[in-house]
């Protein structure tokens, strides 16, 4: 059940009570009805509560600074726009929910002071905004989040490390995006994905791991076997010169380390695509490609790189498609050398765009 952004304003309405199932509901849903004024004449914890619904913090007194907002024990949800007065965002540092806490409805700017929250296991739904420009050291993501809204963990200026569990498939864009101080994301063991944009301008991000022995690493477990990695998701993360790819990775999305630091892009067995994925990777010197991959983007795949080494594991020359007379592509012939598999060396020679390459046997 969602109830929309000043849903019954102004009605009559002097009972309230939204069930559990409750997943999205707006803060001013019930402004300016007979129910609201009571309960900003009666609450005395500051929070307006509607049935599961953490609906409003309206506190009669002046916010404190370092004020801890505890969230109800039995809430399942919080409102879009919590705190709407954003005079004192900064004020609120600690946020504590509780195990029953399954959805967290979102409002930009609204905990720009926070510097401590719990993310229970249980929790579902994390809004758009949520935490953007929050002061958290760390974030862990839990593993039964299936959702995610756009910008949630967003311009987190003292952010340091993520342990990102979710195991649905967030489709949601830029959810840790800007995050400048950021070192060390760790993935969990049932995360399928990395969401478009996710750590794009992050430009301290170096180390991006992998849980042992999960599907990741092993493309075995529980999920759908295939790993991908969204367009843009690690852009412009300039310190990251080194990343150990997933060994179930499917594919990886346009300009996904676009202007990234890597030097090497091993890529694993099973990989289908890569689009343009390493565009304007300066440093990038060398590149290994399985036989799985499908084809090339001519014009894009490796544009402004470095390449210097193409290791090529097809038995038969792997298909260069969408270029202008393979303009850009043919260019990386003037400093890269293609390493092929023994017998393949004639094929590569006599092919239309790979002959153009110094061709050698690995």
């Amino acid at each position: 059940i969602n109830v929309g952004d000043g849903a019954f304003s102004g009605c009559g309405i002097e009972t309230v009570a939204l069930p559990a199932t409750v997943r999205r509901v707006y803060a001013n849903a019930f402004d300016g009805t007979p129910w609201l004024e009571e309960q900003r004449k009666t609450v005395t914890e500051g929070i307006i509560y509607a049935g599961k619904v953490a609906l409003q913090f309206a506190p009669k007194w002046e916010v404190a600074e370092n004020t801890t907002l505890i969230i109800a024990d039995g809430t399942t949800a919080t409102s879009v726009g919590l705190c709407p007065d954003y005079s004192w965002s900064d004020r609120i540092t600690k946020i504590v929910m509780p195990e029953s806490m399954k959805y967290i409805g979102g409002a930009s700017s609204c905990f720009a002071g926070l510097k401590e929250v719990n993310l229970p296991e249980g929790l579902e739904y994390i809004g758009p905004n949520t935490f953007r420009n929050a002061q958290l050291l760390t974030v862990r993501v839990p593993s039964t989040v299936m959702e995610i809204g756009r910008m949630a963990f967003s311009n987190m200026k003292r952010l340091l490390k993520v342990e990102y569990d979710a195991k649905g498939l967030i489709t949601e864009s830029s959810v840790f995006a800007n995050c400048e101080a950021l070192e060390k994301v760790t993935f969990g063991a049932d995360v399928k994905c990395v969401p478009a944009y996710m750590f794009e301008g992050c430009t301290s991000l170096i180390k991006v791991e992998f849980a042992k022995g999960s599907e990741q690493e092993s493309g075995i477990g529980s999920g759908s076997g295939r790993f991908c990695i969204g367009g843009g998701a690690f852009k412009d993360c300039t310190a990251l010169t080194s990343f150990t790819f997933p060994s179930n990775l499917d594919s990886i999305g346009g300009d996904a380390f676009r202007n990234t630091g890597i030097i090497k892009a091993e890529l694993p067995k099973g990989t289908r695509s890569i689009a343009w994925a390493f565009r304007d990777c300066a440093k990038l010197t060398e590149v290994v490609l399985p036989e799985s991959m499908e084809c090339l983007l001519a014009d894009d795949t490796f544009y402004g790189t470095s390449l210097e080494k193409i290791y090529d594991y097809h038995v038969t020359p792997l298909q260069i498609k969408d270029g202008d007379e393979f303009y850009n592509f043919r260019r990386l012939s003037q400093t890269a050398t293609v390493y092929v598999m023994p017998g393949c060396m004639e094929a590569y020679k006599s092919d239309p765009v790979w002959r153009y390459f110094k061709i050698e046997l690995m």
